[in-house]
C-alpha cells in the first residue's frame, strides 16, 4: 500500500506510527517495530508524500517553512539535502518533519477512500464500485 496515498492517510488517521514496505530488509523492519514500541514514530518519504498530497491540510495548517520541508522530503530529498537547499540545519529539518506529523495527527485528517465515502454517505449508492483490492 506504500504507493497508495489514500491508504497511507487512512492508516495515519487510524493511529499508525509509520509504515514498512514488505521489501524492507527484515533488520530494518525489526528496528522500526522497536522504535514504535518505544513510543517513536516512523517518518519516511511515503508518509510525507501522502501528507503532501492532502492539499487542504497543507494550505491550512503548515507554515511556509514546514510546507517547503514537506515538499522536498516527499520528493525524495534527504534531510541533509533539504537542510542545504533551505539553509537550515538537518536538526531543524527533523523538527519540521516532526511538527508536520503532529499537526496532521492533531487535525484528525481522514483519507477520502471509497470505503470512507460509502460509510459516510447518507444513502447507499448502488452504482459505486466495490472497494479496490490493496496489495502490500
Amino acid at each position: 500500500m506504500g504507493d497508495n496515498p489514500d491508504a497511507i492517510r487512512e492508516a495515519l488517521t487510524a493511529g499508525a506510527s509509520g509504515i514498512s514496505r514488505k521489501a524492507e530488509d527484515i533488520r530494518d523492519t525489526l528496528e522500526m517495530v522497536r522504535m514504535v514500541a518505544a513510543g517513536q514514530t516512523i517518518d519516511n518519504q511515503e508518509l510525507a508524500a501522502a501528507i503532501s498530497s492532502d492539499r487542504g491540510f497543507v494550505a491550512a495548517e503548515l507554515s511556509k517553512c514546514e510546507h517547503e520541508t514537506l515538499k522536498f522530503y516527499a520528493t525524495g530529498f534527504t534531510r541533509g539535502q533539504i537542510a542545504t537547499r533551505m539553509n537550515i540545519s538537518a536538526n531543524t529539518v527533523g523538527t519540521n518533519i516532526k511538527r508536520i506529523r503532529e499537526k496532521y495527527a492533531a487535525a484528525g485528517r481522514y483519507a477520502p477512500t471509497p470505503k470512507f465515502r460509502r460509510q459516510s454517505s447518507p444513502a447507499p449508492n448502488h452504482d459505486s464500485p466495490s472497494s479496490p483490492t490493496r496489495s502490500s
